[in-house]
């Protein structure tokens, strides 16, 4: 099996941008071999805010609580995980069924190595949204007069 990525180089106007193939491919590869991803990410381990997918969030917070637990990450304790931070509800509603989105999650990736570029790619389209929602709350301030601006009488 081979991971597909489904990244464009910048996505269609008006789009948020975001790789769901990324962060499936991540939290599969962390399914399939948590040490290699360990490993790899080291100093660039993304946190949970940076996906887009709020069950992605919500399953690598539980990934989070377990590798600093010493717990093996595998699909019934992530489960498990999800249940005991009350969160599973939430990615049950998203996905359709935990454990099954889960070993989805371990289908759509072949391999732990790369998880370096798909966290990667998942903090660059985070702080793009990012950029995003300070330039729009920038423009409201502007139209509603409300921007903590200072004129010099230049401009």
């Amino acid at each position: 099996r081979l991971v597909t990525l489904s990244m464009k180089a910048a996505p269609r106007r008006g789009e948020v941008p975001y790789s769901e193939s990324a962060e499936m491919a991540l939290l599969g590869a962390v399914l399939l071999d948590e040490w290699e991803c360990w490993g790899e990410l080291e100093e660039e381990m993304p946190e949970a805010e940076q996906f887009f997918l709020i069950e992605h969030q919500h399953i690598w917070r539980a990934f989070m609580a377990m590798y600093q637990q010493g717990i093996a990450i595998t699909v019934p304790t992530t489960a498990f995980q999800l249940s005991e931070m009350g969160t599973i509800e939430a990615v049950d509603k998203e996905t359709g069924g935990t454990e099954e989105y889960l070993v989805r999650l371990v289908a759509h990736t072949w391999s732990a190595v790369g998880s370096r570029s798909f966290a990667r790619i998942i903090r660059e389209y985070a702080a793009r949204r990012k950029l995003i929602q300070q330039g729009t709350a920038m423009v409201q301030q502007g139209f509603t007069g409300k921007a903590q601006t200072q004129y010099t009488g230049e401009i």
